[in-house]
């Protein structure tokens, strides 16, 4: 989480200004001290594009848990709490340079997240609407997709989408703006999938010889 307050809020960044978040997670000052020192000097650190990483984060800020007896505890926690019936969501950047991919950005999303949990925002409200902005991010991103490639067809997989608050809303949207949508329903959409993909590999390799 510390990580990721560094990265929103950047040169304004202090663990002064956030203990009365951290210290709700991790009260040992030093600690914090030691976890910051190593992202500034990159000791121990590796950079991940998971998305579960952000749902850990953001249940542990809100004051769901501290880390995770077992694999995605937190981000089911996180999602059972949504609230019903709300469309809010938080703002996100959309990042995107000549030579590189599009990526999203949710610098902003962060600090907003914090400043409802300073005015002690429902913590399912919180949720919802973290989980309708991760929506519409991705839904941006698939229609720029399309743009580019002229394909109209989206597949939601991965750990993420064992989520069924983000899958079904994703569903929706991306039906609304007419793509075609392929989801599981018989195979594990995360981890659990991987060994369907090893054999169909496996079996293609297998005719190739």
């Amino acid at each position: 989480m510390i990580s990721l307050l560094k990265k929103s809020y950047d040169g304004e960044f202090a663990l002064e200004r956030f203990t009365w978040l951290l210290n709700k997670i991790e009260p040992d000052i030093e600690k914090q001290r030691i976890i910051l020192e190593q992202l500034e000097k990159k000791v121990n650190c590796i950079e991940t594009s998971s998305l579960g990483r952000v749902f850990d984060a953001v249940a542990a800020m809100i004051g769901l848990g501290g880390y995770n007896n077992f694999d995605a505890q937190l981000p089911m926690v996180l999602e059972s709490i949504a609230a019903e019936n709300v469309d809010e969501q938080y703002q996100f950047t959309i990042l995107s340079s000549p030579n590189q991919s599009r990526c999203i950005d949710l610098g902003i999303t962060i600090k907003q997240i914090v400043n409802d949990i300073e005015k002690e925002i429902n913590p399912g409200i919180i949720s919802a609407k973290f989980h309708n902005t991760l929506a519409a991010a991705l839904l941006d991103m698939a229609k720029h997709a399309r743009e580019s490639t002229k394909l109209n067809t989206a597949t939601l997989s991965g750990g993420v989408f064992c989520n069924r608050y983000l899958l079904n809303r994703m569903i929706k949207l991306l039906k609304k703006e007419d793509f075609k949508v392929l989801f599981n329903r018989e195979v594990p959409s995360n981890d659990g999938g991987i060994s369907l993909g090893q054999a169909v590999i496996s079996s293609l390799v297998a005719r190739r010889l």
